[in-house]
Parts: structure tokens; sequence; C-alpha cells
């Protein structure tokens, strides 16, 4: 090779590598313009989260949500999204304030906190009636049981605190002076119930929850004597006259293996609720995954309890949404926020 040509073709070779050198940032460049055009597209496709604000207790609503979920999906709702849930710790009306403050879409709150707290929050309005709470009375005592005369160390609650001391203070006002001589203690576990019963023979266990309760068949099948009981019949005309709050119950007889026959008892309702400014799709498509998918029993037996009627006695004495209203053929009423 001649002394010109090595010249030319090192030349060359140094002006494509300059050329790589230069197209390097060029095309580094074009590589994150693509990156961020994906992360775009991405998120542009991805569908918003719906999030719905449930107790930390055990009154069944963590699998609700999760059954609900999959049902959201396979619901009519116009706009795609997610439906994702939230524990908020506390007492009922804590979901009542973090929904207020817009930490979540829904939330599920029992029916008599509702009412009683309508005025402390006007832009709060129902959605639907869900499944209902059962007070169930575990005991040794084969008399009938005392309710408003026992003292507090006879009382065991051993699941939903706050939901069986509800529906025991309605039974009993403190104002007609036929209160349980003591409020119960904390109590034990769910899981440690059957231990405790057997060794607590004159205790009297109240547990609030969705009929069946495991821990109570378990102690019901583990506990000697141990029965259901039912609520005597002046307190069962009570529970007519407490309001939409509250309603009768039939726990049946093949709630729980060995029961002799049906317990009469009180429950409560538990609602879906939003505020007033929810967008109407997603009241609408609440409604149609609760009530209007034929599948929705096979996801989880609480679907089965679900009582449309229940809307309308609640209707009467708290507003609903009114897209929701509609979609469960209840008049509509003005709310005012």
């Amino acid at each position: 090779m001649s002394l010109s040509r090595a010249r030319r073709w090192r030349a060359q070779v140094v002006d494509s590598r300059g050329k790589r050198r230069r197209s390097a940032p060029r095309a580094l460049a074009l590589a994150v313009t693509l990156a961020v055009a994906l992360l775009a597209g991405a998120a542009a496709r991805a569908e918003p989260v719906v999030t719905l604000l449930r107790g930390a207790a055990a009154d069944g609503s963590a699998r609700f949500v999760e059954d609900l979920a999959q049902l959201w999906r396979m619901s009519n709702g116009g706009e795609p999204s997610v439906l994702a849930q939230a524990a908020v710790a506390g007492p009922p009306e804590a979901r009542l304030k973090a929904l207020r403050r817009m930490r979540g879409d829904f939330a599920i709150v029992d029916a008599p906190t509702l009412i009683a707290r309508r005025e402390a929050y006007p832009d709060l309005v129902a959605v639907a009636v869900l499944w209902p709470l059962a007070l169930q009375v575990l005991t040794r005592r084969p008399e009938a049981v005392p309710l408003g005369e026992l003292p507090a160390d006879a009382w065991v609650v051993a699941e939903n605190r706050p939901y069986a001391l509800a529906m025991l203070a309605a039974l009993f006002p403190p104002a007609e002076g036929a209160a349980p001589a003591g409020q119960p203690g904390a109590g034990p576990s769910a899981r440690a119930l059957a231990a405790t019963l057997e060794q607590q023979p004159a205790a009297v266990a109240l547990v609030a929850g969705p009929v069946p309760v495991a821990e109570v068949e378990q102690a019901l099948a583990q506990v000697a004597r141990l029965r259901l009981a039912p609520l005597a019949r002046p307190l069962l005309e009570r529970v007519r006259q407490l309001g939409p709050g509250f309603v009768p119950l039939t726990i049946p007889k093949t709630a729980y293996p060995n029961l002799p026959g049906a317990v009469e008892t009180v429950g409560l309702n538990l609602v879906l609720v939003a505020r007033l400014d929810l967008p109407p799709h997603l009241a609408r498509r609440a409604v149609d995954a609760l009530y209007h998918l034929p599948a929705a029993a096979a996801y989880d037996p609480l679907f089965a309890a679900l009582n449309p009627r229940a809307n309308a006695a609640l209707a009467a004495v708290f507003p609903f949404h009114e897209a929701a209203a509609k979609a469960l053929g209840l008049p509509t009423q003005a709310v005012e926020p």
C-alpha cells in the first residue's frame, strides 16, 4: 500500500470512528426519548385505582372486597378501573373521617353509626346496603340468659367489639336503667373462644359477625354443653322498634352443626358509603357489581346475604347517591353538601 493510500485509509477509519462517536449521544437521546414515550403510553393505558376503605376487624369485609374486585372488572361501568382496598384502624367513624379526607372513594360502615352521625357528615351518602352482622350469644348456662342483668365479669366479647357493644347498647338503653351492670372487657380473640369458655363455665360470649363464624362453629363443637342462645321475646320485639340500623335476624338451624332449631337474634347492616361528589359511573358500577351479576353469590356467601329491600328502609332515613338510587329503583332526592 502506498503512503498516500495508507493515509487516505487511516483518515477514513478516523472519520468513521468519529462518526460513531458523534452518533452515540444521538442514539442515546433517541433511546431515552423512546423509553419516555413508552412509559407515558403505559401510564396513559394504566387503569385508575378506586379505593374502598374497610375496617380492620373480622367482619368479613376483607374477603368480600377481594371478591368484589373481581366482579368489578366484570361489571358494566363505562371507564375501566381497578378496585383496591385499604384497612382503616379504629372505630367505624374513623372510616367516615378518612373518606371525607379523600383517602378513598368508598367505605364500609355500619348503619347505626352512619345514621347517628348524619349531621356531622352531610357530604357522605349511601350507595348500597351490604350484609348483616348477627349478634351471636354463646353460653353454657342451661337457663335463659338475663342479658340486661349480667355483671361485667360475666361478659366475653370475642369478635368485633364495637358492633357487639352497639347492639347491646341498643337493646338496653342506659336511660331505661336496664343496661348491663358493666361494660364487657376486651375479651379473647375469636381463636381463643373455645378455650375461654372451657375455663369460664358461667361466661356469656358475644360474637358479632356474618353467619356462620368459623370460630363459633369450632367452639360449639369443642365445648361441652355450649349452646347458641336466642334472644328473649321481649328483646326481639324491641329489635323491631330500633329502626333501619338494626334488624331482627334468624340464624337458620343449618348454619351450625347440631343446632336444635333456628335462633332468633339481632343484627346490624353494613353499608357501602361514598362522598356526594363520587362520579355517577362509579356508583352505578358498584350497584351493578353487587346486585346485577348472577355469578356474585358463587364468589362469596356474603353476596347471597345481600337484601335489596334493605336499601329502601335505609333510604327512608339516610340519603343515597343519586346515581345509586336510580340504579336501585329508589326515589331520588336532592342532597345539600
